[in-house]
């Protein structure tokens, strides 16, 4: 009862489709197979390699699946696209919810493509709309699961099947909500924003197959060095522009396992964002699609994102860690970085709080608190 895989799907999918026809989960449906197996592995062993199913390698758990699905064991590994952990996701993928209405239509079920397991994949290229894990209904989580036979998508607030519904919620939310109640309170995007980020996620999926990006963000850099200052640079967007909450998980420094692997698409689309301006501004002017919120300028400041006005919005710790990146991750963007430390250098020795005054990962809370005062009653 092994359902085929489909064109450019996931090995997760396919494993969630199959354990569906058996009424069980995919990682259930993979614990109960390799039950006789994997003897000496507890149960968090085996849920700790499902989670990374589609990056990691695991022989003993294509072997039972070929097995079980009367396949080649050659057609189950060509199912897994092999990356490091720093760029596949943990878990379930979020998804276009308008590509699963139209496959879910013409399939009868749910299933998910290789490409939504990559953790800077955030956009959708055919409906250029930001990929999420929202009911399309209450907009909050759902999730996929077996009903009869079948992968569909259940909302547990609506406590209904809404794989088919029609998301009618703007292409960019929730970067594009009202001020008020943005994720992102120190940015603001338009629709010029979707096909720079379709550009810059097909630059790195292309970085991590070993091919040079083609974006003004990589010309100068190997796929390796572009990577790792796409990486780096995400770190400190997200000190510049997110404030803190427990579901951004940003350690006070950069770790060489530090990656976006569990964060949701609104998160990595938001950071991604600002590091496609930045490293685009050190070879061409202002790149159109986002800019710093009118709230965090000062007089004769512009709103244009680029390597020089980025370094305003860090803290000393991440302005020393900026400055050791030069000489190794950032040194094809070296120039523009030193521009903008120089200037913010010539500013602290006048104000110390300088540094201090943007939004930060304090300083962006205290930027929604001042849009929720200004704004009129509803």
């Amino acid at each position: 009862m092994a359902p085929r895989s489909l064109p450019g799907e996931a090995l997760s999918s396919w494993l969630a489709r199959f354990g569906a026809r058996y009424d069980l989960s995919g990682p259930g449906l993979a614990m109960a197979l390799l039950r006789g197996t994997e003897r000496d592995a507890d149960d968090a062993a085996l849920h700790h390699h499902l989670r990374r199913l589609d990056a990691a390698a695991w022989p003993a758990l294509d072997r039972v699946l070929a097995s079980a699905a009367r396949l080649d064991l050659s057609a189950v590994e060509a199912l897994r696209r092999r990356c490091s952990d720093h760029w596949s996701r943990v878990g379930p993928p979020p998804w276009c919810q308008a590509c699963v209405a139209t496959t879910a239509a013409r399939d009868g079920e749910v299933h998910w493509r290789a490409e939504w397991m990559f953790a800077f994949w955030v956009i959708c290229p055919v409906h250029r709309r930001l990929l999420g894990r929202a009911c399309p209904l209450c907009a909050r989580d759902c999730f996929a699961r077996p009903i009869a036979g079948r992968l569909r998508l259940w909302c547990p607030a609506c406590a209904r099947d809404v794989t088919t519904q029609a998301c009618t919620r703007p292409s960019l939310w929730p970067l594009s909500e009202p001020p008020r109640s943005r994720v992102c309170p120190a940015i603001v995007v338009d629709p010029r924003l979707r096909e720079t980020l379709r550009r810059m996620q097909g630059d790195l999926l292309h970085a991590v197959s070993g091919r040079r990006p083609t974006g003004p963000w990589g010309r100068s850099s190997s796929p390796e060095r572009f990577l790792e200052a796409v990486r780096a640079l995400s770190f400190l967007a997200l000190a510049a522009t997110w404030h803190a909450r427990p579901s951004v998980r940003r350690p006070r420094t950069l770790t060489p396992d530090w990656s976006f692997c569990e964060e949701p698409p609104a998160v990595v689309a938001g950071a991604l964002a600002v590091v496609s301006a930045v490293l685009a501004s050190a070879f061409e002017p202002p790149w159109p699609g986002v800019a710093w919120t009118p709230e965090l300028l000062r007089g004769g400041e512009t709103p244009d994102i680029a390597a020089g006005s980025l370094c305003w919005h860090l803290a000393p710790d991440e302005t020393g860690l900026l400055t050791r990146l030069l000489p190794t991750t950032l040194l094809a963007y070296r120039d523009a970085f030193e521009q903008g430390l120089a200037a913010t250098a010539s500013v602290l020795a006048r104000n110390r709080e300088a540094a201090r005054r943007r939004a930060g990962f304090g300083g962006a809370q205290r930027l929604r608190d001042a849009q929720s005062r200004r704004a009129p009653p509803a």
